[in-house]
């Protein structure tokens, strides 16, 4: 996703990770979705909560399962730009069950839970 976000923080605590994301709100995403009022787009919140989940547990994967999606209040970039994300994960055989929370100043903004297929279990 190239320069979409940065990950200034991320703190990884027994099954649970915490990061402060700053977005970048000049990101050519947010000229196509949506031109005159950009918000950030579903499909890059699900791959920063599978970018983080690597980048932390040092393993890639794969979505396997979605049982929940839900968005609660858009991410504006040009308001919003700091966000804050809670992974809480069961690492179970080869999956990851995942509990994930993107907020604003602290309001929950979009949930999700599911599942990943690790690619590699290194270490887990």
């Amino acid at each position: 996703m190239g320069d979409l976000y940065y990950v200034e923080h991320a703190h990884h605590i027994d099954e649970t990770i915490t990061a402060d994301i700053t977005l970048n709100p000049s990101h050519a995403i947010f000229k196509g979705h949506y031109p005159d009022q950009p918000v950030l787009p579903g499909a890059c919140i699900v791959q920063l909560i599978k970018d983080v989940l690597a980048s932390s547990l040092k393993t890639d994967s794969v979505l396997v399962k979605a049982v929940q999606m839900k968005f609660l209040q858009m991410i504006v970039p040009q308001e919003n730009q700091r966000i804050a994300l809670k992974i809480v994960y069961a690492a179970v055989d080869n999956y990851l069950k995942v509990t994930a929370t993107l907020s604003i100043a602290e309001a929950p903004s979009f949930k999700f839970q599911g599942s990943f297929k690790t690619t590699n279990t290194n270490n887990q």
